[in-house]
């Protein structure tokens, strides 16, 4: 397998974490990627973060939902493999509860 040589930090993404991720806009940025928007092929925790925007130092995409906590940042470049990542590149899930309704019950929920 050949690896895509990609340094990329912390500070590479433009947003780390979410509680609503679905459609969050992410910034990756390293060398080797393709400007063919296509080529490219991102995901977090398994599932794909939509490229939307590439060139061959930036990737943009957005992210779908995914399961609380915290994931590593996969990049697949066709013809050239998976990006070798120095250090940990991850993306946050987080969950939010504003409210519940009703706040209470009977034990038989009635």
């Amino acid at each position: 397998m050949l690896f895509l040589h990609v340094s990329l930090t912390q500070k590479t993404l433009l947003l780390s974490s979410g509680t609503s991720a679905l459609s969050t806009s992410i910034v990756i940025t390293g060398t080797g990627f393709s400007s063919v928007t296509s080529d490219n092929n991102v995901t977090i925790a398994g599932v794909d973060c939509s490229v939307t925007a590439a060139t061959t130092t930036e990737v943009t995409c957005s992210v779908g939902n995914g399961p609380v906590g915290a994931y590593p940042v996969v990049v697949t470049v066709v013809d050239k493999g998976d990006a070798a990542i120095a250090g940990t590149v991850e993306f946050s899930y987080t969950a939010a509860i504003s409210g519940i309704s009703p706040s209470s019950g009977s034990l038989g929920g009635r």
